[in-house]
């Protein structure tokens, strides 16, 4: 993986093998990222720090980049994308949740 992001941050072109586990280290990225919604807000504590608040919108914004992503075929199979439709499938348990999101 860090051979991937090597060639990506010197700007060459990516080889056609390490297209197969774009999609994993890509949606570790997200979910990386969504997680760090829980310690948002500084630290300075009720009513100002609303962690769970970010957390949740982070949820629906992973959730739509995901839609998006599962259905992009870097090599024309749509079998490398496993991770989007996995990551997707947790995803619906959490958005169905009307006290969570209520939209």
């Amino acid at each position: 993986m860090i051979d991937i992001l090597e060639t990506g941050i010197g700007g060459n072109p990516l080889s056609t093998s390490s297209l197969k586990s774009l999609a994993g280290l890509n949606g570790y990225t997200l979910i990386r990222w969504t997680l760090e919604g829980k310690s948002e807000g500084n630290g300075y504590g009720f009513p100002f720090d609303r962690p769970h608040l970010a957390f949740a919108r982070r949820i629906h914004c992973l959730q739509a980049h995901i839609n998006t992503l599962k259905n992009v075929q870097l090599r024309r199979q749509y079998k490398n994308n496993k991770p989007y439709f996995k990551i997707d499938r947790d995803l619906q348990k959490i958005i169905k949740d009307k006290v969570l999101c209520p939209s």
